[in-house]
């Protein structure tokens, strides 16, 4: 039950960071954005080990942290770009899709074996997040392409925070390695320097946005480890409901009769779930 209670929390930080990190990437280069959030995440994960102070572990354990690291950047890459340019509900619902499905499949490779009202759960997410997914002809498309890319990049994430070790150091290497690569992305494509002013404005979606991604992070490291990978990953997949929620309440996006079906269909299935 742990394990769940804290993927259900990973999904809620992941959804409502997303939107964060949306608005500022509205108004300042994603790339700038990306940047700033995951060199917070070392500073603060960073700081989380000096209080927990574990051993560093085998190196096989901070390897896959490194993988979280490129499928973290990749993913948030692909996602503040899809944010920046089209509506939230379209970007941030696809790049759940993959995020759900692949860890599903490696979770039952690596011997994950669920209840049968567990797998009803698993099942009707699926449909849940395709809904949830699903344009309308009034919404543009500019963000489906970065938002499946983007599930691929996360299911990355989480298949590599389990397999690693139990403390923190893997997510730590991951963080490190996440801002390694969007730093040589920025470099490369050298976006134009954001506004003093526009720098000052959008300071606490940045803030809020990387504790956030990274509280989000550290929730499902732990939720994989207290629980199964199949559980967890399709738990904290269920994060665009939050985003969707937000974005029509302050930004006023309307979601179609299908998404709504489909945000309900994932409180069926997460309930489904946490009660198995």
């Amino acid at each position: 039950m742990t394990g769940t209670v804290l993927a259900i929390l990973a999904a809620l930080a992941f959804g409502v960071g997303d939107f964060a990190a949306g608005v500022a990437s509205r108004r300042i280069h994603f790339l700038f954005v990306t940047l700033v959030i995951e060199a917070l995440g070392v500073l603060l994960v960073c700081a989380a080990l000096l209080l927990t102070g574990p051993p560093p572990p085998a190196i096989s354990s901070l390897a896959w942290g490194a993988a979280s690291g490129i499928g973290s950047a990749i993913g948030t890459l692909a996602l503040y770009r899809g944010l920046s340019r089209g509506q939230m509900s379209v970007a941030a619902p696809l790049s759940a899709v993959g995020a759900a499905a692949i860890p599903v499949v490696v979770g039952f490779l690596l011997g994950d074996r669920l209840s049968a009202v567990a797998i009803a759960g698993v099942i009707l997410a699926f449909p849940g997040i395709w809904l949830v997914a699903k344009p309308t002809a009034k919404t543009t498309r500019e963000g489906t392409t970065d938002g499946l890319v983007a599930g691929m990049g996360f299911a990355v994430l989480f298949v590599a925070l389990h397999q690693a070790g139990d403390t923190l150091w893997p997510v730590a290497a991951g963080q490190i390695t996440a801002v390694a690569i969007v730093a040589i992305a920025t470099a490369l494509y050298r976006p134009p320097l954001p506004a003093r002013l526009d720098l000052l404005h959008n300071r606490g979606w940045v803030l809020a946005a990387a504790v956030l991604s990274i509280g989000a992070t550290i929730a499902y490291f732990y939720a994989s480890h207290l629980g199964l990978l199949t559980i967890a990953a399709v738990l904290a997949s269920i994060y665009p409901a939050f985003t969707i929620v937000l974005a029509v309440m302050l930004l006023h996006e309307r979601p179609s009769r299908a998404q709504l079906a489909g945000l309900i269909a994932c409180g069926v299935a997460v309930t489904a779930i946490t009660v198995a």
